[in-house]
């Protein structure tokens, strides 16, 4: 029960929440939501 207490955190905000489908995101996961906008940016600032 220690391991699970010890682990869940982790798993939870490296793991869960990387792959997690955000409503306030699009229902994108956050790595994917933050890939897109950094193009967004990058072609604001290209034109």
């Amino acid at each position: 029960m220690d391991d699970l207490l010890t682990r869940l955190p982790e798993y939870l905000e490296h793991t869960y929440n990387r792959q997690r489908l955000h409503s306030a995101l699009g229902y994108l996961p956050p790595d994917e939501f933050e890939a897109q906008q950094q193009q967004r940016v990058i072609s604001t600032v290209k034109s």
